[in-house]
């Protein structure tokens, strides 16, 4: 589980003075391994692939006070599940076999 995997913070601070924050790309990956799992047991119990309101997830979502997208693409035996911020146009998506990948690049 990659996902799960810690995180390990350098900083030549005092380490009482210091706080982590998750980078916000991970962030949003979290959406991604959220609909990944859900979809997991759906299919369990259903022998397809759902669509985003079935899982019980809605969109858009806010991270960082930043609005992003959620979008998925299911049949039977498939489904990529994307998240896009709405602000720098960037798009990460899983698959069913949890790969993750980035599908567009930010504006510049």
């Amino acid at each position: 589980y990659p996902e799960r995997w810690g995180y390990l913070q350098f900083s030549s601070q005092p380490v009482s003075s210091v706080t982590f924050n998750l980078p916000y790309q991970e962030q949003q990956k979290r959406y991604l391994w959220l609909i990944y799992y859900r979809q997991k047991q759906w299919y369990k119990a259903h022998h397809h692939y759902a669509a985003l309101q079935e899982l019980g997830i809605t969109s858009p979502v806010s991270i960082n006070k930043k609005n992003n997208v959620l979008q998925l693409e299911a049949t039977q035996h498939q489904f990529m599940a994307l998240i896009t911020d709405s602000e720098n146009k960037v798009t990460w998506a899983i698959n069913q076999e949890g790969f993750i990948q980035r599908l567009t690049q930010p504006d510049e």
